[in-house]
C-alpha cells in the first residue's frame, strides 16, 4: 500500500508500548488522599493517580458496533464535555460524550468533498473538530451536523503529521514523522488559514530551532502540540531528549513572537527514559510521546508507550507547582495510543478499541524521601 509507511502511529505501537520505563514501582492501593514525594531534585511536589475500573468499553461485549480498525488519534471537544477518536484506517471520525456514548460518526475513505484518504491528527474546534489528512493534502473541519464546514488545500509544504488551530487558520508541524531534522518548508512550522498556507517567521530575537541538528540521534518523530489559551501554543517534543515548550504566536504576522522552554518534572523525565527500537537503527532514539491535551487549565503529557510505570503527567507551569503522575494500572495490557487525563475519569484508545476508566488517587513508591 503507498501509504503504508505513513502509519508510523500503528506501525510502531507494539514496540513503543515496550519501552522501558523503570524507575519506580507503584503501590496500587487506592487511598482516600493522594501523598506527596519530593525527588530532592527540583522544587517539584508529585502526587498519584492512576487507572482503576473500566466503566466503559467501545466496542462492547455485547456490541459489534462501531467497529474500529485502526485508531491514531484522540482529542477533547471544544467545550470539554464529549470527545472524539480518529479511526484512520477507516477514515472516520467518531463522536463519544464523556461516558462513551456515541454521538456520531462523520467522514469515510475516498477522496470526495465528505471523505478523508488517510487522516493523521485531529483538533476541536468551536464549530467541531479539524481532522488533517496528509495524504490528500488538505485539512477539514467537520461540523456538528457531521456535514464539512471547511476544506483546506495543504499545497505549500504543510502536510506534517501534527497541528494544533489557533487564531483563525491552523498551526502545523511541517516535517513527517521520519524526516531528518528540519524539514522542506525550511521551518519547522507552517500556518494555514483562509487565504493560503506560508512558512511560520519568528519575531526578532526569537530562535525558532527546535529540532538539533543531528539528524540521526535526535530524528523528528514529531512535536506533539496543543492551545493552551488564544494565541499559545504548547510543544513537546517527541524524540531523542524530552523538551517542553511554550509558543506565543502572532496569527496576523505568522510570526513566533516569544519561545520559553518548560522545565520538565525530573521524575516523568527519567521515566520516561530513552529507548531503542530494535527494528530501528540502534542510533535511533525517541521519548514514546503520545500526545498533549489540556484539560481545563492544565496541560497534560501523555506517555501512552513509555511502560508499566507512567501514563501521563501534568506540566507545571510555575515554580513550586505540584506535578500529577498518572499511572496506568491494568490499562498498560491493552497497549495504548493515547489517552486524556480528567479529574475523575481516564479517556484511553488502543488500536481497536475505546475505554473510559475510573481515575484513583495511589501512593508513589518512587525511592524517594516523602513529605
Amino acid at each position: 500500500m503507498k501509504a503504508a509507511w505513513r502509519w508510523w502511529p500503528v506501525l510502531l505501537g507494539g514496540a513503543a508500548a515496550a519501552l522501558l520505563g523503570v524507575l519506580w514501582a507503584a503501590d496500587r492501593a487506592a487511598l482516600a488522599s493522594s501523598p506527596v514525594a519530593n525527588s530532592g531534585r527540583s522544587n517539584f511536589a508529585y502526587d498519584g493517580s492512576e487507572a482503576g475500573t473500566v466503566l466503559t468499553t467501545v466496542p462492547s461485549a455485547s456490541e459489534i458496533e462501531p467497529a474500529l480498525e485502526g485508531l491514531v488519534d484522540l482529542s477533547l471537544s471544544h467545550d470539554q464535555q464529549s470527545f472524539y477518536v480518529l479511526d484512520g484506517m477507516a477514515a472516520k471520525v467518531y463522536h463519544f460524550d464523556l461516558d462513551g456514548g456515541l454521538l456520531g460518526e462523520m467522514g469515510r475513505r475516498g477522496q470526495g468533498p465528505e471523505e478523508m484518504e488517510f487522516p493523521s491528527a485531529l483538533r476541536p474546534a468551536p464549530e467541531g473538530v479539524w481532522v488533517l489528512d496528509p495524504e490528500a493534502g488538505r485539512a477539514v473541519l467537520w461540523g456538528a451536523a457531521a456535514t464539512v464546514v471547511k476544506s483546506w488545500r495543504l499545497d505549500d509544504g504543510g502536510s506534517g503529521y501534527l497541528f494544533t488551530p489557533v487564531g483563525e487558520g491552523l498551526l502545523i508541524a511541517s516535517a513527517s514523522p521520519f524526516s531528518p531534522s528540519g524539514s522542506p518548508s525550511g521551518g519547522p512550522f507552517v500556518y494555514r488559514w483562509d487565504g493560503g498556507t506560508s512558512v511560520v517567521g519568528a519575531a526578532p530575537g526569537v530562535d525558532l530551532e527546535l529540532v538539533p541538528a543531528d539528524d540521526r540521534q535526535d530524528r523528528l518523530f514529531g512535536l506533539e502540540l496543543a492551545r493552551p489559551g488564544p494565541g499559545e501554543v504548547f510543544a513537546a517534543r517527541n524524540s531523542g531528549r524530552l523538551q517542553l515548550w511554550k509558543l506565543s504566536f502572532d496569527a496576523m504576522t505568522r510570526q513566533v513572537t516569544e519561545l520559553s522552554s518548560v522545565e520538565v518534572p525530573d521524575l516523568a523525565a527519567e521515566a520516561i527514559a530513552a529507548g531503542v527500537d530494535p527494528k530501528l537503527p540502534p542510533d535511533v532514539k525517541y521519548r514514546p510521546l503520545t500526545g498533549v491535551h489540556v484539560v481545563g487549565e492544565t496541560i497534560w503529557v501523555t506517555t501512552a508507550g513509555a511502560g508499566k510505570d507512567l501514563l501521563a503527567f501534568s506540566v507545571p507551569q510555575a515554580e513550586g507547582d505540584r506535578v500529577e503522575l498518572v499511572l496506568p494500572g491494568d490499562l498498560y495490557a491493552r497497549v495504548l495510543r493515547d489517552a486524556i487525563v480528567l479529574p475523575d475519569r481516564i479517556i484511553a484508545i488502543s488500536e481497536i478499541e475505546v475505554l473510559v476508566v475510573e481515575r484513583v488517587p495511589a501512593s508513589l513508591d518512587l525511592g524517594v524521601e516523602s513529605q
